[in-house]
């Protein structure tokens, strides 16, 4: 990367690409077209070697691809069940596959995973007391019965097992899917999307399922912590 250390050292990044292998506390990982995209289908495996016993996670950076070995008591480690961590108080949470079709080189209809079941996590700031969720983007969590039929009218919400039997997310303790993000508590034209608040105490978390049959586009949340109310006496 370039002189360090006030010119005494050169600074350097570990960078591999698919089938490689690493020991390294940081790696780059770049797909073998870089910096052109690659649209061809590929199975892109590494192995990443830990570099002590202490090593308890694997932190992802999409951004440019940033792989750091963590320990449980790194101040970037995620709790412990998490598969993804936010830590920042307000931001979007997704579902794997989900990006838009003009983001890709080739064409296709992008959608979330089969027989996924995996808890969302946020780090609470000191000053949150709850945690707003709003969709203003696509969102399709698919459920369907027996006979291969949907229970979910199209551009609707649905709400709790009756509706998200199988596929769903659960805020707050209630289970969400369908077309939009609603549950009932402000807006009750479940056409509509309307904001869910987790008012919650303890850890933020958001879990997502999947089963093994039908799969939908996903899902893209705006999520925005709340600072506790000050009672004036």
């Amino acid at each position: 990367m370039g002189v360090c250390a006030d010119g005494y050292g050169t600074c350097c990044v570990i960078v591999f690409s698919c089938h490689g292998q690493t020991s390294a506390d940081v790696s780059w990982l770049i797909n073998p077209d870089f910096p052109s995209p690659s649209i061809d289908r590929l199975a892109c495996a590494l192995t990443l070697n830990k570099t002590s016993n202490d090593i308890k996670q694997i932190r992802l950076d999409f951004a440019k691809f940033e792989v750091t070995q963590l320990k449980s008591s790194d101040i970037l480690a995620a709790p412990t069940g998490c598969l993804q961590y936010f830590n920042k108080s307000y931001g979007y949470i997704e579902s794997f596959n989900y990006r838009n079709i003009t983001d890709v080189a080739n064409i296709f209809n992008p959608s979330y995973f089969n027989n996924l079941n995996y808890a969302i996590c946020i780090k609470r700031e000191k000053s949150s007391c709850s945690v707003t969720y709003t969709n203003e983007d696509p969102m399709q969590i698919v459920n369907y019965d027996n006979d291969g039929l949907p229970l979910i009218p199209p551009r609707q919400a649905g709400v709790e097992i009756f509706n998200c039997p199988s596929d769903w997310l659960l805020i707050s303790a209630v289970r969400l899917c369908g077309e939009r993000l609603n549950d009932g508590s402000i807006v009750q034209d479940f056409y509509l999307d309307a904001p869910v608040t987790d008012i919650s105490a303890g850890p933020i978390v958001v879990w997502f399922r999947s089963d093994e049959g039908y799969v939908g586009r996903g899902f893209k949340l705006h999520y925005q912590q709340n600072t506790c109310a000050i009672s004036k006496k």
